[in-house]
């Protein structure tokens, strides 16, 4: 799981920026006939993916300055970024998220068997060869659910792993709660972040 911290940039970018490359990674866009260099400054679409090569790293930074810092061998697609709504899919590898608290703005991670929706939140996501998951929470409060819809809440220093079997335990500070303090806490999060999974 990638640790490192970066700091945040200080310039305002209106679209998805890349403000960090070190080592070998890659952009591939819909309309381009194969991987190009990443270049720090370039600015990404919806469909275009962000590839990283062993020992490298690259950070996109969104209008709102959340960023995502890609660890090495990752591989990563905008879905989407609009000003309502950031998404990206993360296939491959693994990632670091800082996620600004803007009140009317979602962002979310998907993988191979996972959906993270979160706001004001600094989390990590791994994701295997075989699309296994694991999600690990810093600071804040996440959503997560596997591909038949089930849900459950990490708070500050959890962890959860899921697989294409659907949700695992949820481990670490606090994971023994009893189910009424889970729903209240799920019931809080909710209107605390508009979620609607």
């Amino acid at each position: 799981i990638v640790a490192a911290c970066l700091l945040l940039a200080p310039a305002a970018y209106a679209v998805p920026t890349l403000t960090a490359v070190s080592g070998n990674a890659f952009v591939q866009r819909p309309q381009s006939p194969g991987w190009q260099p990443a270049k720090q400054g370039e600015t990404l679409a919806p469909n275009d993916q962000v590839r990283t090569g062993s020992g490298s790293r690259a950070t996109v930074t969104f209008d709102d300055q959340s960023r995502i810092e890609l660890g090495p061998n990752a591989s990563f697609t905008l879905v989407e970024a609009t000003g309502q709504t950031s998404s990206v899919k993360l296939a491959l590898g693994s990632l670091r998220a800082w996620v600004s608290k803007a009140i009317s703005k979602r962002f979310e991670v998907r993988t191979p068997t996972a959906v993270c929706s979160v706001r004001g939140t600094e989390f990590s996501v791994d994701v295997g060869a075989q699309g296994q998951t694991r999600v690990e929470m810093f600071t804040g409060l996440l959503a997560v659910a596997d591909n038949a819809g089930n849900e459950v809440l990490l708070k500050d220093n959890q962890r959860i792993e899921v697989t294409d079997k659907g949700l695992g335990a949820v481990q670490g500070e606090g994971a023994s709660q009893g189910s009424g303090d889970a729903d209240k806490a799920r019931a809080a999060m909710k209107r605390e972040v508009g979620l609607e999974m």
